[in-house]
């Protein structure tokens, strides 16, 4: 017998437990994704399927210095965390809206919908203008998002060496996308222990990203894979 506990955050991934029990292909959002997706398969086998835990709020305060493009804002609002959502994950995504901050750049549901991105940008009729993600997504993933958008950016993070052999040459050949990597080292430094309050001072410039928070100021270099910013 299976037992199921219905919860709305949890659908996206019960959609893939089912697919991938009966040996359909998987659509996943990003590496960070799959070992959730994967426990929740070893749960549907054995016939027993736990209530997804909730979402940790965080409260961020960025203040936004982009001399690069002349944007200077002081941003508040709360970012959700979603429970298998590793705090490089979230870091990311905070760096990503910085990085290609927009007035109506909106944190899609990621983790929780595979049909939407980390973050994006639409138009005043839902067209989607620039749709971001974060991670190491595969190149059907990064397909699927261009035709979906009119531009499409991937923050990259992690051990980059095996993905970028197996992807960046499958996807380079995709004229609306960019994609930049985030040293690792640098990110997992910046968002070690990170609080439930955030205040992030973020400069561009050159091209070069700082971040100052509690603990100082630390320099997150930037590499270029694809595009442009």
């Amino acid at each position: 017998m299976i037992m199921i506990v219905k919860h709305p955050f949890v659908d996206c991934h019960l959609r893939l437990i089912v697919r991938s029990y009966f040996e359909q292909p998987i659509v996943c959002c990003g590496l960070h994704c799959l070992p959730w997706c994967y426990a929740r398969l070893a749960a549907f086998r054995t016939g027993i399927y736990f209530m997804a835990l909730q979402a940790t709020p965080y409260k961020v305060e960025l203040n936004l210095t982009d001399i690069d493009h002349s944007v200077y804002e002081n941003q508040r609002f709360t970012v959700a965390r979603h429970p298998s959502e590793t705090e490089e994950r979230l870091g990311a995504r905070l760096l990503a809206y910085a990085l290609w901050y927009g007035k109506s750049l909106a944190f899609g549901r990621g983790l929780s919908d595979v049909d939407e991105p980390a973050l994006w940008e639409k138009s005043l009729d839902e067209r989607v203008l620039h749709w971001i993600e974060v991670g190491q997504p595969d190149a059907e993933r990064l397909t699927w998002c261009s035709r979906r958008a009119e531009r499409v950016s991937l923050l990259a993070y992690g051990s980059l060496r095996v993905w970028e052999g197996k992807v960046l040459g499958a996807v380079k050949n995709l004229k609306n996308l960019s994609v930049v990597a985030v040293d690792s080292a640098a990110l997992i430094e910046l968002t070690r222990d990170l609080p439930r309050s955030l205040q992030w001072g973020v400069m561009i410039s050159d091209g070069a990203l700082f971040v100052t928070d509690e603990h100082g100021q630390h320099e997150i270099p930037l590499q270029w894979l694809l595009g442009e910013r």
